[in-house]
């Protein structure tokens, strides 16, 4: 679904009412992702800095703001993913 303001995240989340809060990574990365339009600075550089050349032609597709994966132990944990 199309995101157009960083508070359309909410809705994504796992649990919103817990991780929807200024002070938490989930609305501080939503804030930061969103106003860069595509990959913020810092990811770019990241990509850049690599030396992977695949990696200094990436451009965001989709983004998933969280996702549920299985965790070692039998916990189960939400990443912040982006493809």
């Amino acid at each position: 679904m199309p995101i157009d303001k960083p508070e359309d995240w909410k809705m994504l989340l796992a649990k919103p009412d817990k991780h929807w809060k200024s002070g938490c990574s989930a609305k501080a990365l939503a804030y930061s992702w969103q106003e860069a339009n595509g990959f913020p600075e810092s990811v770019k550089k990241a990509f850049i800095n690599s030396n992977i050349k695949l990696f200094r032609e990436m451009r965001m597709i989709f983004a998933f703001p969280e996702y549920k994966v299985p965790l070692p132990g039998g916990n189960v944990s939400h990443k912040m993913i982006f493809l």
